[in-house]
């Protein structure tokens, strides 16, 4: 269920974008995020962006949200989607590998980007297909 829709902020770079809970039944086990549009910031924060409660990781729900994005990004012309994960975070590395997403590098990130005041210092950068 589509929970917010923001709007493009161009004076901070931001695209539009969804985010959707990811539900198990009636009960929201988390989010999963689509940024609609190719900037250089999404190189390093992406377009998808997912979480999972605790309890419910490793149960292939992030994999299963992000394959039913794909279907979105396709509704606005997107063809190829990035994800990235901080290199430390083993299990988002690996649904990315499940979705069959190709690794293209791994990146230092840039100051500027916004996942750096987070602390992210060093980003997997993964391409998905949206074909």
């Amino acid at each position: 269920m589509c929970e917010k829709k923001l709007p493009a902020e161009p004076e901070k770079k931001y695209v539009p974008s969804y985010e959707f809970a990811v539900c198990r039944g009636s009960e929201k086990i988390g989010t999963v995020n689509l940024r609609v549009g190719y900037t250089d910031a999404l190189y390093y924060c992406g377009h998808i962006g997912y979480g999972i409660d605790e309890k419910y990781r490793g149960r292939g729900y992030a994999g299963a949200a992000c394959r039913l994005l794909v279907s979105v990004a396709r509704l606005h012309g997107m063809k190829k989607l990035i994800i990235t994960n901080n290199v430390e975070n083993a299990a988002s590395r690996r649904v990315c590998e499940k979705l069959g997403a190709r690794l293209v590098r791994r990146a230092r990130v840039p100051e500027w980007s916004g996942i750096y005041a987070d602390g992210i210092r060093f980003a997997n950068i993964f391409e998905l297909s949206g074909d």
